[in-house]
């Protein structure tokens, strides 16, 4: 993944074979011309925590076409970091049920879920442009 910087508050997120801006609000100082960090943070978890929920259902037989998730947070007023996410998943209908202890566990044990119980080793340099 490489990142470059833009301009303003923008900066260019280059992946595989994608690329999306992430940007700020402009009451923030930037040209909200794509998501927040914070933002992309959020989708992340929620997406992750969605392919293992649909991965799940769609092995048991379980309808998960439609399955909606609403992700929430809040930020800590002591200090610079989310303090509290919540995440409600809608499902289409109501085949679930008798899973949804299975399901709950599953979206648990998504990648990003468990990134943020045992956190990685974060490794921050710099180096010169060459």
């Amino acid at each position: 993944m490489k990142i470059i910087y833009n301009g303003e508050k923008q900066f260019a997120v280059k992946t595989r074979d994608h690329e999306f801006v992430v940007d700020l609000p402009e009451q923030k100082g930037g040209k909200n011309e794509g998501p927040t960090p914070p933002e992309i943070f959020a989708a992340s978890l929620g997406t992750c925590i969605g392919v293992y929920v649909t991965s799940y259902c769609n092995a048991k037989g379980i309808n998960c076409k439609g399955l909606s998730l609403d992700v929430n947070w809040s930020v800590s007023d002591e200090q610079e970091r989310i303090d509290k996410i919540e995440i409600e998943m809608t499902m289409p209908d109501e085949d679930y049920k008798e899973r949804e202890k299975a399901i709950l566990k599953t979206a648990g044990h998504c990648l990003i879920h468990n990134t943020l119980h045992t956190l990685p080793d974060i490794k921050l340099s710099i180096k010169p442009k060459k």
